[in-house]
C-alpha cells in the first residue's frame, strides 16, 4: 500500500505484522519543504501529503520499519494490546499529535522523530524498550514524568 495517497482511513486486525514500508509515503510530486526552530537552529523537513489521518491498530501487532514514515497527515493512531513499533515507524509524521502508547510493548529507533504536533507522552510499565532517538525533534513534547517513576 506504499504510495497510496487517497487512503482516508486503516484498521489494522489482530495478530498482524506490517512490513517495511508498508504504508509509506514518499511520492515525489507531494511534498512541501518546511522549517522550526529549536534552540537557536533552524531545522528543514519534508512532508509527503496523504489523505491517511486515522490508525487503528489492533492486539499483537508487529509495526514494520518505516511502515508509515512521512505521512504528513495522520493525526490519530490507537493501538491495541502488544503492539511493537518498529524503527522509523512513524518517522516525520508531522501532524500526528494523540498516540496512546499505553498498550505498547516495544518502540524502536526513531520511531516518532520529527512528530513534531506529539505534545504529550506517557510512557507505561509495560513497554521493554525504547530505542535510540525515538522521540527526537519532536519540538512540542512535554513528557509526563510521572509515567517514568
Amino acid at each position: 500500500f506504499a504510495q497510496c495517497d487517497q487512503l482516508a482511513q486503516i484498521t489494522v486486525g489482530n495478530d498482524v505484522v506490517l512490513g517495511s514500508f508498508a504504508f509509506n509515503m514518499d511520492k515525489d510530486e507531494n511534498f512541501n519543504v518546511l522549517s522550526y526552530d529549536e534552540a537557536d537552529e533552524k531545522y528543514f523537513y519534508y512532508e509527503f501529503a496523504s489523505s491517511l489521518q486515522s490508525l487503528t491498530i489492533g492486539n499483537n501487532v508487529t509495526i514494520g520499519e518505516n511502515a508509515f514514515a512521512y505521512h504528513a497527515s495522520i493525526t490519530d493512531v490507537t493501538l491495541g494490546e502488544g503492539a511493537k513499533i518498529g524503527k522509523q515507524a512513524f518517522y516525520s509524521c508531522t501532524a500526528l499529535a494523540n498516540i496512546d502508547l499505553s498498550k505498547a510493548l516495544s518502540i524502536g529507533d526513531y520511531a516518532f522523530k520529527s512528530c513534531i504536533e506529539m505534545e504529550a507522552l506517557a510512557i507505561p510499565e509495560g513497554v521493554t524498550k525504547i530505542g535510540e532517538y525515538a522521540f527526537s525533534m519532536c519540538s512540542s513534547l512535554t513528557p509526563n514524568w510521572d509515567s517514568f517513576l
